[in-house]
């Protein structure tokens, strides 16, 4: 995308795993399926909840890559503790987890591109 050459690396996470994220409104933990994390300029780590049914794996697979899209592509980064959505800063601490605009989006096209990999699987 956009001439940029990044490597991903897809790690496998159980429900055991510790990480968690906390709902910015109501402080209630709230266990997470997947990530994507930027390593560096060409590398990405998207860990993945592998103990999830196929069904909803391949939703946070495909919510996961709409991140890895997100970055790629610029629409969405961190730089230190600052969030930035279409180069706008973006105040995360003070939204909650299904306010914040990179993850509406994520939201609004898992379901396109689960629905072309499943397309695409089911003609293997």
């Amino acid at each position: 995308i956009g001439g940029s050459r990044y490597n991903l690396i897809i790690n496998p996470i159980s429900k055991n795993t510790t990480n968690i994220l906390r709902s910015r409104t109501k402080n209630a933990k709230i266990t997470y399926s997947g990530s994507v994390t930027k390593i560096n300029d060409n590398l990405l780590l998207m860990e993945l909840d592998t103990t999830l049914k196929k069904d909803r794996l391949l939703e946070v697979m495909a919510h996961e890559m709409m991140h890895v899209k997100q970055i790629v592509s610029g629409m969405f980064s961190v730089v230190g503790k600052k969030h930035y959505w279409m180069g706008k800063e973006i105040k995360s601490s003070k939204m909650s987890y299904f306010n914040l605009p990179w993850e509406q989006h994520a939201w609004k096209n898992q379901c396109i591109l689960a629905n072309t990999i499943l397309s695409v699987l089911s003609g293997i």
